[in-house]
């Protein structure tokens, strides 16, 4: 019986179209359904389908497939028909450059019986049948050239896709930036305008006089790394007011906070140019080296008011640059400030309203000590309230005599020493978790947000104070000149809101404390029972009620 193609309908005496004789003569069987076609008509139709309908081939759970002995033999016809030439997606679909798929430039049509492992090697692609639409596999041979170039035009293409699309992500993102940039060097510029008077912000921003040089160029005179301290301005006034104390339980947050503390005094002293640190190094290596000439400068030293004195010798106040670094020691004196008093009375609000956020904050060893102390502190007082008061001590004179008197007033003298050492004693531990901890976040939520446009209203604000302060200054310093008074009066200012601030939050503190220590429990009134009758009424919806 002649075989007839069932693509072509051709027998072995009818060429295929673009064929041979052998190609007329070479007939497949690839599928277990009854289609015979020529091997090269077969090819043809496996070129001429579209990428969704071919894929990679995984015959491994098929049973009955399999290589035929004449897998070894190519037909000639064959060469570059692997896979469809019709787009460069298509080419793309069906060997992927990235997958690891072979290239060829001829195809092996599979039959008969082979092992899984066989089937499972690399490089085969499967199509549905075009008679009864199982799998046909089709096995491919690999070839480097055509790799490679697959691989150069898939990583060419990719490249121009995506270094668009990063392209306008970067620009997004450089826009964005420099908006803020904008918006930074704008607030910066506004702050220090309402804060520095005009003639001396100049030469805040110049640079420093150079040493003569002979046969050099002088340098401009506008300082480039002063003009981007205007733009971190803002940022360093909000860092400055959430900055915690140095002074904490873990290293690791003392090693941050201190960072962040040396970050904001540099750049305070950056601004005026270092003189004040530059003038108290002076002063202590001049103080030191006196001391250690003669020995009388030595012992004036150990006083700290002499100390002090010799530390700030000869130092103008008055110069701008000098005012502007002033502002760190200021810092740290207000923070000092804040810790022993503000904090201190946060401390005892937190104590009688939220215990439990100061025993959060403290070790448990200090937790123990200051409730110790607390405890016999009160037991102190209670006990000289009762037994040796006032009219104890009178009525010890008038019952026993001078001698019981005089003994029942020593018993009460001790007493009252060992309540200053134990008062001494918890003061001390309660400073020391006052320093280590912030306690008015105990009773307001830190927004950064808030704290963030309150910063930028900050200068605004003090330089409205600061009108106010120079008349006072011009009274007690008439001979300075006007622009350096108004200079230190908003520092003042500045000092004097943020005063302001904490007195307030103090206020609101206690009035949250207090709605929190007076809050009243509220007991349910007792409910009757119901009522045989009630509990019978049917009460689902649509009910008959009577």
């Amino acid at each position: 019986m002649t075989d007839i193609c069932a693509l072509c309908l051709g027998g072995s005496s009818e060429v295929p179209p673009f064929g041979t004789a052998h190609d007329a003569q070479d007939f497949v069987r690839p599928c277990t359904c009854s289609l015979v076609v020529h091997r090269r008509c077969l090819l043809d139709w496996f070129n001429s389908l579209p990428a969704a309908r071919v894929s990679r081939a995984s015959p491994a759970d098929e049973d009955g497939l399999a290589i035929s002995a004449d897998n070894d033999g190519l037909a000639n016809g064959a060469a570059n028909a692997a896979f469809p030439d019709a787009t460069d997606d298509t080419f793309r679909s069906i060997s992927s450059a990235f997958g690891g798929i072979n290239f060829s430039g001829s195809v092996r049509v599979n039959m008969g019986v082979a092992a899984p492992s066989v089937l499972e090697a690399p490089g085969y692609l499967s199509a549905p049948c075009p008679q009864c639409k199982q799998a046909l596999y089709f096995r491919t041979r690999a070839s480097a050239a055509l790799g490679m170039v697959s691989l150069a035009r898939a990583a060419l293409t990719d490249t121009v896709q995506y270094s668009g699309a990063l392209v306008a992500l970067t620009g997004a993102a450089s826009g964005v930036l420099a908006v803020g940039y904008a918006g930074l060097a704008r607030a910066g510029a506004s702050m220090l305008d309402a804060l520095v008077p005009a003639s001396l912000l100049g030469p805040l921003f110049l640079r420093r006089a150079p040493r003569a040089r002979p046969f050099a160029l002088s340098p401009p005179a506008w300082d480039n790394y002063k003009q981007h301290l205007i733009v971190l301005f803002p940022i360093v006034m909000y860092r400055a007011r959430s900055a915690s104390s140095v002074v904490r339980s873990d290293w690791r947050d003392s090693a941050a906070c201190a960072l962040s503390e040396f970050w904001v005094c540099n750049y305070l002293s950056s601004v005026g140019d270092h003189k004040l640190a530059r003038a108290v190094w002076a002063n202590m290596r001049a103080a030191f080296g006196a001391a250690a000439a003669d020995r009388r400068h030595l012992a004036r030293l150990c006083r700290p008011a002499s100390l002090a004195r010799a530390l700030v010798a000869n130092i103008d106040w008055w110069d701008p640059k000098v005012l502007v670094a002033s502002m760190v020691p200021v810092r740290w004196a207000y923070q000092l400030l804040f810790r022993a008093t503000f904090n201190r009375w946060y401390f005892d609000l937190a104590a009688r309203a939220r215990p439990r956020d100061i025993a959060n904050t403290v070790s448990p060893r200090d937790l123990t000590a200051l409730q110790d102390l607390s405890a016999r502190r009160a037991a102190l007082w209670a006990q000289m309230a009762k037994a040796h008061g006032p009219l104890g001590l009178w009525a010890s004179f008038r019952a026993g005599g001078a001698r019981a008197g005089f003994r029942s007033f020593s018993a009460w003298c001790g007493l009252a020493w060992r309540l200053v050492k134990t008062s001494l004693s918890l003061e001390a531990r309660k400073f020391s978790a006052c320093c280590r901890h912030d306690y008015s976040a105990a009773f307001f939520y830190s927004s950064s947000v808030i704290t963030a446009v309150t910063t930028a209203v900050w200068p605004f604000l003090a330089a409205d104070v600061g009108r106010v302060v120079v008349h006072l200054l011009a009274r007690r310093f008439g001979g300075v000149p006007r622009d350096r008074l108004v200079l230190a009066a908003n520092l003042l200012g500045m000092v004097a809101v943020a005063l302001a601030k904490d007195v307030a939050n103090c206020y609101l503190s206690a009035q949250k404390a207090r709605q929190i220590t007076d809050m009243a429990i509220v007991r349910p009134a007792a409910r009757e029972p119901a009522s045989e009758s009630q509990a019978a009424r049917p009460t689902f919806p649509g009910a008959y009620r009577e």
